[in-house]
């Protein structure tokens, strides 16, 4: 086999990268649904692929709060490199307002695109950049309950549905940050890298609604059930008011080309 010089392996780069880019993106995308698909963070990443020097480019696998994914990066100027991350993940969580306590879960998908600073030429960098976020947190609560709380006479036996709430931050959070990476005086090789940072997503949102009520079940039926949602929505947003920051802690392994 004859090696590929410089401009000729870059090529080939682009080419694999527009190829495996096309073949995620749409051939699979009817099989994929939902806001961050997988197919997305895969082809977000292919994309940055042609524009980065082939001998400088890294790139390995990653866990931490964003959840599990990957991560590349790659030389831009000088003592730049740009950096894109990708985090997916879920675990059960339990949430409360004033009143009631909600069953759920936190599911985490997100994208992380920075700008790494090498002051020192080394493995040690500042960051900055943005926080592409659909992070979100779900549950649900018995409208019993809620109910119970008001002090209304809930009639016995009644299954009288649930309270299914979500709250999220904003779309794209600014990210700063620092850790230690690939560096421009870096070798070929396997490295652990370590992130430390937070994302300012701002007050989350919370949006409720009611599940299977049957609210002519219900004394005072439907107004005095949408009453009381509406003020356990405003009460949900007061006790989340707090989480305008989401740490951003994570261990990848990478590999430097």
């Amino acid at each position: 086999m004859v090696p590929l010089r410089q401009g000729e392996r870059a090529g080939e780069v682009r080419r694999l990268a527009r190829s495996a880019c096309h073949d995620l993106c749409m051939t699979n995308r009817p099989r994929f649904a939902g806001p961050w698909p997988l197919a997305s963070f895969a082809c977000a990443v292919l994309l940055l692929v042609p524009f980065a020097r082939a001998d400088g480019f890294a790139a390995g696998l990653r866990a931490g709060t964003p959840g599990v994914g990957a991560e590349i990066s790659f030389p831009l100027a000088g003592s730049l490199r740009g950096r894109l991350a990708a985090g997916v993940g879920s675990w059960d969580l339990e949430f409360e307002s004033e009143r009631i306590t909600y069953e759920g879960d936190a599911e985490l998908q997100s994208l992380l695109a920075v700008l790494d600073w090498h002051p020192a030429g080394g493995s040690f960098h500042l960051s900055a950049g943005a926080l592409v976020n659909d992070n979100r947190v779900e549950g649900s609560a018995p409208v019993r309950d809620l109910l119970l709380e008001a002090n209304v006479v809930v009639p016995p036996g009644i299954d009288l549905g649930s309270i299914e709430a979500r709250a999220a931050g904003d779309t794209v959070a600014p990210y700063a940050g620092l850790g230690w990476g690939v560096g421009p005086r870096s070798g070929p090789g396997w490295r652990l890298a370590l992130d430390l940072g937070a994302a300012w997503h701002g007050e989350p949102d919370v949006e409720s609604s009611l599940s299977d009520v049957p609210l002519d079940a219900v004394p005072g039926g439907r107004q005095l059930v949408e009453l009381l949602l509406a003020q356990e929505e405003r009460e949900l947003e007061e006790e989340l008011a707090e989480y305008e920051v989401f740490p951003v802690v994570a261990l990848s392994l990478v590999y430097r080309f």
